[in-house]
């Protein structure tokens, strides 16, 4: 019995290391055989992605004796980031809270216009993640408040709840002054 558990147990760990370890390839050795690097390219810069990218598919397409090119590569990503930076883009990922994704346009010709809109847009994700805490908070304090025993306890819950209500209002007034402004 304890045997088949750890041969159970090795055969369930020798399959999450292979998981694990294929999904740090940045290309499958399969991809890097038919690669289109103008077309990889375009996709990486149309998502943000780094020019960078290209030294990881280069690390891992050697495994299998390919060698990307790096001129139809940087071609590619430099048309696919002139796509991704506009400012709609910048506001999709502002609001989709894509943090890591301000800086993508850096020393492109949209990077303005990108720039402005994402911080616009990740204010507005910031408010919004704020208000969803404080809805959390409220429906803690409202249970706390229906399970409260003495009339201290009650009152200090209550001002909270005020207090949370009113942060809410200023948030939400905010909210709508900053909705005004999209591209």
């Amino acid at each position: 019995m304890a045997n088949n558990f750890y041969r159970s147990a090795i055969i369930v760990l020798s399959a999450s290391a292979a998981l694990l370890l294929s999904a740090c390839e940045s290309m499958s050795p399969e991809q890097c055989k038919v690669a289109d690097w103008a077309r990889t390219g375009r996709e990486d810069g149309s998502k943000g992605e780094s020019r960078s990218n290209l030294a990881d598919y280069t690390k891992d397409c050697a495994k299998v004796g390919v060698t990307p090119s790096p001129s139809a590569y940087y071609y590619g990503w430099d048309q696919g980031i002139a796509t991704f930076c506009t400012p709609q883009r910048g506001w999709r990922e502002g609001m989709d809270g894509n943090g890591f994704k301000r800086d993508a346009c850096a020393g492109q010709a949209g990077e303005p216009g990108f720039v402005m809109a994402f911080d616009r847009a990740y204010q507005i994700y910031n408010i919004n993640q704020q208000l969803s805490n404080i809805a959390s908070t409220s429906r803690d304090l409202e249970r706390r408040l229906s399970e409260a025993k003495t009339d201290d306890e009650r009152n200090s819950l209550r001002r909270q709840l005020r207090d949370q209500d009113k942060a809410a209002e200023n948030l939400r007034f905010n909210l709508q002054l900053m909705n005004t402004v999209q591209p």
